[in-house]
């Protein structure tokens, strides 16, 4: 009986692991960067991720701030769990940014580790 219940316990955890969420920047170096460098400001196009991206839950706040540019003036902010489009990646000072789009296509710029992709 303690046997089958382990079983169950490990096959739900492996499922949810699976086809949970997954940190961007995890999904960048192993997929998209296939461990390479990421040059600092250079411009890389993502490709291929519409609408499977969302803000990252955060207990120390409900919103980000979204910037008209890395390091520039802040545009607009987004809720947690909010859905979005990752378009482009640039390394500034030794952080990554990513380039975002809503489903309102509201475009702006966000720090990578605020945001989360679905496997």
């Amino acid at each position: 009986m303690v046997k089958k219940i382990f079983y169950l316990l490990f096959f739900v955890l492996f499922v949810s692991c699976k086809y949970g969420f997954i940190k961007f920047d995890e999904y960048m170096e192993n997929n998209i960067f296939n461990d390479k460098e990421i040059l600092e400001n250079e411009f890389y196009e993502i490709q291929d991720l519409e609408y499977k991206a969302r803000m990252m839950y955060q207990e120390g706040g409900t919103t980000y701030n979204i910037y008209d540019n890395p390091n520039g003036k802040r545009i607009f902010f987004l809720k947690y769990w909010t859905r979005i489009i990752p378009i482009e990646i640039i390394k500034k000072n030794g952080s990554t940014w990513v380039k975002i789009e809503t489903k309102e296509h509201n475009r702006g710029w966000v720090n990578s580790c605020f945001i989360e992709l679905h496997r």
